[in-house]
């Protein structure tokens, strides 16, 4: 699918959302659930929000990093903070750093403009940076495994799994999930991994589960990954696509997901659809 730039208009008055002309039924059941009261508090049972740790950095690390900041040290400093898992301000040269060490040398304009931003926030502001606790939204996948347990369905490992023949998830991880879709169902996944993986009597459904919180950037690019993921008809499974936040309170992304025709339903309808297929 290619991506289409569509406007983001977010509504206020739901009555104008008609769901009588989608195409899909959990489309229009998600899309009358997230615009009904409750619909906030429900999903924060599947995402609750996480309030992350400040990222560690050892004593002897802030020290030379204030000594380094005092004495405008500017390589020095910048090959220390590449090292560290946070880089204290948000710079697109950065990547490209931590990946050739080398280019800190032979790029001396570049190094300045990154090390005037960084003096400018002084050794304690720096060190902040670095400290910075992780976004809770780079991990709402995990969230979600810790959520489908919920479901009340058994969720079992290799052997276990390929020989239960009712209702079950395959469990481990994003990657045993994908490999099983693409060995064992041929779906030629080229994703990093899979969210879902069930066996309803028989039946498999492969899903991608995403929690998109704003219009733009990687966020969109998720929304497009799921259709990508959803629109396709390789191999022997049903392909959800588990979305919710956002996507539903906006003419854009609606009008995406109407055209799909296909199974894109809120995290808070999936036990209804485990219902429905078996």
């Amino acid at each position: 699918m290619a991506m289409r730039v569509w406007s983001r208009i977010f509504l206020r008055n739901y009555d104008y959302i008609k769901t009588g002309d989608l195409m899909n039924e959990w489309i229009e059941k998600s899309v009358k659930m997230a615009n009904s009261p409750g619909y906030l508090d429900n999903l924060f049972r599947v995402y609750p929000l996480l309030i992350n740790p400040e990222r560690e950095l050892p004593k002897e690390t802030e020290e030379m990093i204030i000594k380094l900041v005092k004495k405008k040290e500017k390589k020095k400093l910048i090959k220390i903070l590449i090292e560290l898992e946070k880089f204290p301000i948000d710079n697109p040269y950065v990547g490209s750093l931590r990946t050739n060490e080398e280019l800190i040398d032979k790029n001396p304009k570049i190094v300045d403009m990154i090390c005037e931003q960084l003096f400018s926030m002084g050794a304690n502001g720096v060190i902040r940076g670095c400290k910075t606790p992780k976004k809770s939204s780079r991990q709402f996948g995990a969230i979600f495994q810790k959520w489908v347990p919920s479901l009340k369905h058994k969720i079992l490992e290799g052997t276990e799994f390929e020989k239960f023949s009712g209702v079950a998830f395959l469990g481990g991880s994003d990657a045993t999930r994908k490999n099983y879709a693409n060995k064992k169902l041929n779906c030629n996944l080229r994703e990093k991994g899979l969210d879902l993986l069930m066996k309803i009597n028989g039946k498999f459904v492969i899903g991608q589960a995403k929690f998109i919180t704003t219009g733009g950037g990687a966020q969109d690019n998720q929304f497009y990954e799921a259709l990508r993921f959803v629109n396709s008809d390789r191999g022997k499974a049903t392909r959800i696509a588990v979305l919710d936040g956002v996507i539903w309170f906006s003419t854009g992304y609606l009008e995406e997901i109407k055209e799909t025709n296909r199974n894109i339903l809120s995290a808070l309808l999936l036990g209804e659809f485990i219902k429905s297929m078996k």
